[in-house]
């Protein structure tokens, strides 16, 4: 008989303790909630305050870069109207997207710069591929403002993905010279 009143307080007592497991569970869980939607508004708030790029307006004209044959193959401007369709939303989505005709010529100019400065690595050193995992110097070309002439530049470790890389500095030095002439020729 001892042996079963011994069982019966145990089972109260372990009947005890799963029904405050469960409310502390239930606390836990209903805690865990609440900071999961806290979080959720927080970071909805968060993508709320970062700037958004928007498109132009239905029936509204935009620019993207493009090549045609007007201009001898070079990236140029391209207008087109705004219907939402598949085509405007394949120029947003991959970035081919301007609300202005300067804006587009700025990147045009740009993309055709990089193409000249690839083009001129091709003829130069066209197995050349910078090694980062080197401390060598890895040289590029860049425009400086003050002297209005490109010079050379190094990285030894930086790697600047929209740079250009040479292997040797005179091939970088004979680079800025043909760029540098064409200024010249421009002038």
């Amino acid at each position: 008989m001892n042996d079963i009143k011994q069982l019966e307080e145990r089972i109260s007592q372990l009947t005890e303790l799963v029904k405050t497991g469960s409310e502390a569970i239930k606390s836990m869980e209903t805690a865990l909630k609440a900071a999961e939607e806290e979080r959720d508004r927080l970071a909805d708030q968060r993508r709320e305050q970062e700037p958004k790029f928007e498109r132009v307006e239905n029936r509204e004209y935009y620019w993207s870069v493009g090549t045609t044959y007007v201009n001898e193959g070079k990236a140029a401007t391209c207008r087109h109207y705004e219907n939402f369709d598949r085509g405007d939303n394949n120029y947003f989505i991959n970035n081919n997207y301007f609300k202005t005709v300067q804006r587009a010529r700025e990147v045009a100019d740009k993309i055709n710069f990089l193409l000249r400065l690839e083009r001129l690595h091709d003829t130069f050193c066209p197995d050349y591929k910078p090694n980062w995992n080197n401390d060598e110097y890895k040289y590029f070309v860049f425009y400086d403002n003050r002297s209005k002439r490109y010079i050379v530049d190094v990285s030894g470790f930086r790697e600047h993905k929209t740079d250009v890389f040479f292997a040797t500095s005179e091939i970088a030095q004979k680079v800025c010279d043909i760029l540098n002439k064409e200024l010249e020729e421009k002038i």
